[in-house]
């Protein structure tokens, strides 16, 4: 009887072990299921959030495209937009690399500078055979990122660049849009 009783205990308590640890495991498997649903909602926002910039890129593009004859590196300075993560940088630096005509390298001014890429960096500075693109004065509007405002330049030599400044980007239903507020040209 005590044989019987004890082996009884025995499976009973591998029995509620098992459960247990089903129990852990299958709630371990549903947090890692909601982990990786918020990291897709993550990264869908991203994707959304580097086309939107590449958009705008090539709203830029456009504008005086005088200024992109004979380019052969397009560097863009992508520091300033702090509300977009490593994978929709790379997403836009994609994007930018199946559109553009040109090697596409991600660098500032001053790297662009202490690398040789710039020309008389101290007199007349020319990125002879490039154009830099760059993003600056991106803030968000404090609308739970719905909103957001920024400024962004085409930059060729001291008197060839034309620009962006005080944007405005808002998230509708079916995207980014967004307004500009002035148009520069040098």
């Amino acid at each position: 009887m005590k044989k019987g009783l004890a082996i009884a205990c025995v499976v009973g308590l591998f029995s509620f072990v098992s459960l247990t640890g089903c129990s852990l495991m299958s709630s371990e498997a549903e947090k890692g299921g909601m982990v990786k649903g918020i990291e897709t909602a993550q990264n869908e926002e991203e994707i959304l959030l580097a086309d939107f910039y590449f958009g705008v890129l090539c709203d830029l593009y456009e504008k005086d495209s005088g200024l992109n004859d004979g380019v052969e590196i397009i560097a863009l300075d992508l520091t300033a937009l702090t509300n977009l993560g490593e994978a929709g940088k790379a997403e836009l630096i994609s994007l930018a690399e199946e559109k553009f005509e040109a090697e596409i390298i991600e660098k500032t001014y001053e790297e662009l500078v202490d690398e040789g890429y710039i020309l008389n960096p101290n007199e007349f500075p020319e990125f002879e055979n490039g154009l830099a693109l760059s993003f600056s004065n991106v803030a968000d509007e404090g609308n739970n990122g719905k909103s957001f405002s920024f400024s962004v330049q085409k930059w060729r030599t001291a008197l060839g660049a034309y620009g962006f400044s005080d944007c405005k980007a808002v998230k509708k239903d079916d995207g980014w849009t967004y307004t500009i507020g002035t148009e520069f040209i040098s």
